[in-house]
Protein backbone atom coordinates (compact mmCIF):
# COMPACT_ATOMS: atom_id res chain seq x y z
CA UNK A 1 0.00 0.00 0.00
CA UNK A 2 2.54 2.40 0.90
CA UNK A 3 4.64 1.73 -2.08
CA UNK A 4 1.11 2.78 -4.50
CA UNK A 5 0.95 5.72 -3.04
CA UNK A 6 4.95 6.29 -3.09
CA UNK A 7 4.58 5.27 -6.96
CA UNK A 8 1.18 7.88 -7.19
CA UNK A 9 3.04 11.30 -5.86
CA UNK A 10 6.66 10.35 -7.67
CA UNK A 11 5.32 10.48 -11.42
CA UNK A 12 3.49 12.55 -13.13
CA UNK A 13 2.03 11.57 -16.63
CA UNK A 14 2.65 13.32 -20.05
CA UNK A 15 -1.46 13.23 -20.29
CA UNK A 16 -1.50 16.65 -19.72
CA UNK A 17 0.12 17.64 -22.91
CA UNK A 18 -0.77 17.77 -26.45
CA UNK A 19 0.91 15.50 -28.92
CA UNK A 20 2.96 17.12 -31.26
CA UNK A 21 2.21 15.64 -34.63
CA UNK A 22 6.31 14.53 -34.91
CA UNK A 23 5.67 10.92 -35.68
CA UNK A 24 8.66 9.00 -34.89
CA UNK A 25 9.86 5.56 -35.96
CA UNK A 26 13.08 4.01 -35.81
CA UNK A 27 15.30 2.03 -38.73
CA UNK A 28 18.13 -0.12 -36.67
CA UNK A 29 21.11 -0.05 -39.30
CA UNK A 30 23.16 -0.81 -35.94
CA UNK A 31 24.21 -4.52 -37.16
CA UNK A 32 23.10 -5.38 -33.59
CA UNK A 33 19.81 -6.53 -31.89
CA UNK A 34 18.67 -3.75 -29.85
CA UNK A 35 16.60 -4.85 -26.54
CA UNK A 36 15.19 -1.55 -26.25
CA UNK A 37 15.93 2.38 -28.43
CA UNK A 38 15.04 5.18 -26.05
CA UNK A 39 13.78 8.38 -27.79
CA UNK A 40 12.93 11.60 -25.66
CA UNK A 41 13.71 12.01 -22.36
CA UNK A 42 12.21 13.09 -18.59
CA UNK A 43 11.79 15.70 -17.06
CA UNK A 44 12.77 15.85 -12.88
CA UNK A 45 11.24 17.68 -10.08
CA UNK A 46 14.67 18.62 -8.26
CA UNK A 47 15.00 17.15 -4.66
CA UNK A 48 12.19 15.33 -5.41
CA UNK A 49 11.04 12.28 -6.81
CA UNK A 50 8.26 13.98 -9.25
CA UNK A 51 8.80 13.59 -12.70
CA UNK A 52 6.92 13.71 -15.98
CA UNK A 53 7.94 11.39 -19.17
CA UNK A 54 8.24 12.34 -22.44
CA UNK A 55 10.44 9.45 -23.71
CA UNK A 56 9.28 7.13 -25.77
CA UNK A 57 10.41 3.16 -25.73
CA UNK A 58 10.69 0.61 -28.72
CA UNK A 59 11.76 -2.57 -27.46
CA UNK A 60 13.81 -5.78 -29.32
CA UNK A 61 14.59 -4.04 -32.38
CA UNK A 62 16.26 -6.37 -34.71
CA UNK A 63 19.11 -5.64 -37.61
CA UNK A 64 17.60 -4.08 -40.64
CA UNK A 65 14.54 -3.67 -38.73
CA UNK A 66 11.80 -0.56 -39.34
CA UNK A 67 9.35 0.29 -36.47
CA UNK A 68 5.70 1.36 -36.67
CA UNK A 69 5.55 5.68 -36.02
CA UNK A 70 4.93 6.84 -32.42
CA UNK A 71 3.43 10.20 -31.89
CA UNK A 72 5.70 12.52 -29.27
CA UNK A 73 4.84 14.79 -26.91
CA UNK A 74 6.68 17.84 -24.59
CA UNK A 75 8.24 19.13 -27.94
CA UNK A 76 11.68 18.75 -28.72
CA UNK A 77 11.87 16.76 -25.28
CA UNK A 78 10.23 14.37 -26.87
CA UNK A 79 12.51 13.41 -29.49
CA UNK A 80 16.36 14.88 -29.00
CA UNK A 81 17.62 12.15 -26.45
CA UNK A 82 18.59 8.83 -28.60
CA UNK A 83 19.89 5.69 -26.30
CA UNK A 84 20.05 2.05 -27.87
CA UNK A 85 20.44 -0.61 -25.42
CA UNK A 86 21.89 -4.32 -26.92
CA UNK A 87 24.10 -6.79 -25.58
CA UNK A 88 27.16 -4.39 -26.11
CA UNK A 89 25.61 -1.93 -23.77
CA UNK A 90 24.51 1.62 -23.65
CA UNK A 91 25.14 4.27 -26.37
CA UNK A 92 23.98 7.31 -26.58
CA UNK A 93 23.78 10.07 -29.57
CA UNK A 94 25.51 13.06 -29.00
CA UNK A 95 23.46 16.34 -28.29
CA UNK A 96 25.32 18.18 -31.13
CA UNK A 97 24.25 15.30 -33.63
CA UNK A 98 20.49 15.75 -32.75
CA UNK A 99 20.68 19.44 -32.63
CA UNK A 100 22.39 19.40 -36.22
CA UNK A 101 20.07 16.56 -37.60
CA UNK A 102 17.16 18.63 -36.44
CA UNK A 103 18.32 21.90 -38.15
CA UNK A 104 18.68 19.87 -41.32
CA UNK A 105 14.90 19.02 -41.27
CA UNK A 106 14.35 22.66 -41.21
CA UNK A 107 13.97 22.50 -37.55
CA UNK A 108 13.18 25.54 -35.82
CA UNK A 109 13.82 27.39 -32.18
CA UNK A 110 11.27 26.69 -29.72
CA UNK A 111 10.84 26.94 -26.28
CA UNK A 112 9.02 24.36 -23.85
CA UNK A 113 7.92 25.65 -20.06
CA UNK A 114 8.68 23.54 -17.72
CA UNK A 115 6.19 23.18 -14.46
CA UNK A 116 8.36 21.25 -12.08
CA UNK A 117 10.20 23.95 -11.95
CA UNK A 118 9.10 27.17 -12.84
CA UNK A 119 11.69 27.13 -15.81
CA UNK A 120 11.81 27.65 -20.07
CA UNK A 121 14.08 25.26 -21.79
CA UNK A 122 15.28 25.80 -25.21
CA UNK A 123 15.80 23.76 -28.11
CA UNK A 124 15.50 22.84 -31.34
CA UNK A 125 11.61 21.16 -32.77
CA UNK A 126 10.68 19.45 -36.01
CA UNK A 127 7.78 20.85 -38.28
CA UNK A 128 4.82 18.22 -37.83
CA UNK A 129 5.27 15.00 -40.13
CA UNK A 130 6.39 11.58 -40.04
CA UNK A 131 10.37 11.06 -39.47
CA UNK A 132 12.46 8.28 -39.76
CA UNK A 133 15.51 7.74 -37.20
CA UNK A 134 18.66 5.74 -38.85
CA UNK A 135 20.29 4.58 -36.91
CA UNK A 136 23.90 3.53 -37.29
CA UNK A 137 27.59 3.63 -36.05
CA UNK A 138 29.81 5.56 -38.00
CA UNK A 139 33.62 4.66 -38.72
CA UNK A 140 35.89 6.56 -36.76
CA UNK A 141 33.14 7.89 -34.12
CA UNK A 142 33.31 7.30 -30.16
CA UNK A 143 32.68 3.69 -29.46
CA UNK A 144 30.03 4.46 -26.83
CA UNK A 145 27.93 6.62 -29.58
CA UNK A 146 25.33 5.89 -32.04
CA UNK A 147 24.67 7.83 -34.81
CA UNK A 148 21.19 9.18 -36.34
CA UNK A 149 20.09 10.49 -39.75
CA UNK A 150 16.71 11.75 -39.29
CA UNK A 151 15.07 11.78 -42.60
CA UNK A 152 11.46 13.26 -43.02
CA UNK A 153 9.24 10.25 -45.13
Amino acid sequence: MISLIFGLFSCDSSGDFDFNEVYIRVNNQTGLNLDRVNIGSRLNKPSSLQHIEFGNEFNNVGTNEVTDYINTKGQFIGYTAVVIYSDEGQKAASRDLMEEQIKENDGFEDTFDNPLTDSTRTGFSLPKGNYTYRLFFAENENKNRVSVEIIED
